[in-house]
């Protein structure tokens, strides 16, 4: 816990703890409806001698065509935020994702959130190339009746089996994974509440 964070929290001040990391990613899913996925995320661009900015992302998973994050269909105007526009942007995007019914994933979960998003974006790829087993592996990995570490060798050992020639496995490992460990937790908790 930073110092401004257990001042609040000692004296029991309702403002929002709006935190400046250098990536911020959250998977957000439907209360409504499961199976829709919903990706933020605020990263940090240096500019070297000019004014940095932050990269604001509010989008829905897309096939992807490109790199550079161009799996994420972006849903919100204007890109850029910059410093000073930073901590109202963060509170409009916190009330746009609760005006939608939207559920932030813990940092936990957001492994088991990417696979999903992952599974969800090759579906049809993947029932006409892969066997029962990787079926199987998928199936233990989203079984929250079992213990963590096993649903995550289960989504490990799946991942391992999928096809290497066409991109899918690079795709989930340069570009959707490098995401689930970005800085959340403040923004979670900011969505959640």
């Amino acid at each position: 816990m930073r110092l401004h964070e257990e001042y609040i929290q000692r004296h029991k001040l309702k403002v929002p703890v709006i935190q400046y990391s250098e990536r911020t990613t959250v998977f957000l899913r439907s209360s409504d409806t499961p199976s829709q996925w919903k990706i933020m995320w605020l990263h940090w661009k240096n500019l070297g001698s000019h004014p940095g900015y932050y990269e604001v992302v509010f989008g829905e998973p897309n096939r992807p065509s490109g790199f550079n994050f161009s799996f994420v269909k972006n849903l919100i105007s204007a890109n850029n935020c910059y410093w000073e526009d930073y901590e109202t942007r963060v509170l409009s995007l916190v009330a746009l994702a609760k005006s939608n019914k939207l559920k932030a994933i813990t940092s936990e979960e957001k492994i088991f959130a990417a696979w999903s998003i992952f599974l969800s974006m090759y579906k049809i790829q993947l029932t006409k190339k892969m066997s029962e087993s990787f079926f199987w592996l998928i199936e233990q990995s989203f079984r929250t009746d079992i213990e963590y570490n096993l649903r995550l060798t289960a989504l490990r050992m799946a991942k391992r089996m999928l096809p290497t020639d066409d991109g899918i496995e690079n795709f989930l490992t340069n570009q959707l994974m490098t995401l689930v460990h970005d800085d959340s937790d403040w923004l979670v908790k900011l969505i959640n509440e």
